[in-house]
């Protein structure tokens, strides 16, 4: 289990280091990037997957787990893609690996 969370980062981090606007953060205000960062999984694991696990099982899907995993990604996904159109932010480079290290960081 220990090992999938450390290759999720690390895959993460991978990706992330890819941006072009990626300002790079030390110190104190790495340790409160990163509490961010691990807060922002609090509604996503205990609300969003709940209610799609929900979701799921009432309609009897098989592989329940794994169906409501890839769920909750790809609407988390979404909802980075809302919020950019909603801020009227074009869709680039930076955008795209914002999705898909969110997209992989959510498989853990």
């Amino acid at each position: 289990m220990y090992f999938v969370a450390i290759a999720t980062v690390v895959i993460t981090s991978a990706i992330i280091a890819r941006k072009k606007s990626t300002g790079y953060k030390n110190g104190k205000e790495l340790l409160l990037w990163g509490l961010d960062g691990l807060l922002m999984e609090i509604p996503q694991r205990l609300m969003m997957q709940s209610f799609i696990y929900g979701i799921l099982s009432s309609e009897g899907i098989p592989s329940l787990s794994l169906y409501t995993v890839l769920a909750t990604a790809l609407v988390w996904c979404l909802g980075i893609l809302a919020q950019a159109l909603l801020s009227k932010e074009r869709f680039n480079n930076d955008l795209l690996i914002d999705i898909i290290s969110s997209f992989v960081f959510s498989l853990e």
